[in-house]
């Protein structure tokens, strides 16, 4: 009985059976893992190609905006918004425009391969560039010029150098208060501790902003494609038009230029009566459109009609206005002067035969009030009233931008009083679209470039 028990024989068969049901299972198993591992490193590899194309899409993007700043309201923007063949794929890009409350430039591009379209790889990247006109005010050097008390900055304030804030006198009770950024590249700035505000945020150090040596690139602009003139030019806006009237020459009427820009080219001087080859500009009227307009010398803000004789340059027109005065106006002037940006004070330009006596050159020809809305460039001086502490007037209504290499003075006040002596009292407020946008051509930092804001990857 023993020897049946002792028989194992038949136990050989279903072991090697079940070890070879295992065997086959890990096989399967392993295949199976391989498969899918293999189709893991295939998702990823499709991934970072998705991802990459869609980087790229963001770099052409930029590329395209440093070529064209407004490139995003373009057609060509609207048309990326198809797929783009690139490489083994594709990418589409998505723009949001910028805003003041954002005034970034969104750019969403999703890339994907040819071979799997449904993997995609979406980035949002958010765009900036530093300008001038970012600022209600910008100057290469503050000079010898004090912020005081009476003194409102609405808007963001930059200088290349040391800013002079003095919170104990002037001709207000409190301030001077600013309201928003205040960013500096020279010295820590000097500041008389008193009742000076600055809700957002004490004044930070910050990257320099490099004025251009010249203004000659719009020259190249007006010669081709804008209207450009020699000598002493007087300019008239009418809507979507103007009078320009250059030297002694008779008036003409032209439409706005097709790039928007007129440059008036001539020698440089401070003779703006008896010097007819210098490359001044007098301007005054009303804008409907976009335009930019630069002078090899100076440039005179008036508030009446300049190509006319004063008998004959009508009434008031508070200096220079838009048509369209809302938030959505596409109206927007820029003026760019080689050397100062005046407001005019006395004398008026002749024409023909007639000319003024040296009583008639010193009539006083500036408004009480004057109303400015534009983006201004004094290259290398400052914006300021003519023989500002010479007589009284009232207030300086001004829309836009001031840059200039000093900063300039419109009136003189009594320090101990807090009166005005002289000149114009200042209502600056920042064109808040210039958060974004500016002028036709307008002149750029020359260390001016795209940043990026954010990255996000989705």
């Amino acid at each position: 009985m023993n020897k049946y028990i002792k028989n194992q024989k038949g136990l050989a068969l279903p072991v090697v059976l079940i070890l070879g049901m295992i065997i086959i299972l890990l096989g399967f198993t392993a295949m199976d893992l391989t498969d899918n591992q293999t189709l893991m490193v295939n998702r990823q590899q499709q991934q970072e190609k998705a991802l990459h194309y869609a980087e790229a899409g963001v770099y052409r993007y930029i590329n395209y905006l440093n070529d064209d700043n407004n490139f995003y309201n373009t057609q060509a923007s609207a048309d990326l918004a198809d797929p783009t063949a690139f490489e083994s794929g594709y990418y589409e890009i998505h723009i949001t425009a910028p805003t003041t409350a954002e005034p970034v430039v969104t750019i969403r591009s999703t890339g994907w391969t040819k071979s799997t379209p449904d993997i995609t790889k979406t980035v949002e990247v958010k765009v900036h560039k530093r300008q001038f006109v970012q600022n209600i005010f910008c100057t290469n050097d503050e000079g010898d010029a004090w912020w005081v008390q009476g003194d409102e900055v609405h808007g963001p304030l930059h200088t290349n150098g040391q800013l002079h804030i003095d919170g104990t006198s002037g001709r207000g009770s409190t301030g001077p208060i600013f309201d928003d950024a205040v960013t500096y590249a020279g010295a820590t700035p000097e500041l008389r501790q008193g009742t000076e505000s600055f809700p957002d945020g004490y004044p930070k150090k910050a990257n320099p902003l490099v004025f251009p040596a010249t203004n000659s690139s719009l020259k190249t602009l007006a010669q081709n494609g804008g209207i450009y003139r020699e000598g002493r030019t007087c300019i008239y806006l009418n809507g979507n038009s103007l009078t320009i009237r250059n030297k002694k020459g008779p008036a003409e009427t032209l439409s706005l230029p097709d790039n928007g820009v007129i440059y008036v080219d001539g020698g440089t001087g401070d003779n703006k009566w008896n010097n007819l080859t210098q490359g001044d500009v007098f301007i005054s009227g009303q804008l409907n459109g976009r335009l930019t307009i630069a002078a090899a010398n100076n440039i005179y803000i008036a508030d009446r009609n300049t190509t006319q004789n004063w008998a004959n340059s009508g009434t008031s027109n508070s200096g220079l206005t838009y048509a369209d005065n809302s938030a959505n106006s596409d109206d927007m002037l820029g003026l760019i002067a080689g050397r100062y940006v005046y407001i005019l004070h006395r004398g008026w330009p002749g024409f023909g035969s007639y000319n003024y006596s040296t009583n008639q050159t010193n009539t006083d020809v500036a408004p009480s009030n004057i109303t400015i809305k534009a983006a201004i460039f004094a290259l290398n001086g400052s914006f300021s009233f003519e023989d500002y502490d010479n007589g009284l007037k009232g207030i300086i209504t001004l829309s836009g931008s001031i840059t200039q290499k000093v900063r300039g003075a419109v009136g003189t006040f009594d320090q101990w009083s807090g009166n005005s002596v002289s000149g114009y009292e200042k209502n600056y407020y920042h064109d808040e679209r210039m958060l974004y946008d500016m002028p036709p051509h307008f002149l750029e930092p020359m260390n001016s470039g795209w940043e990026i804001r954010s990255w996000q990857e989705n």
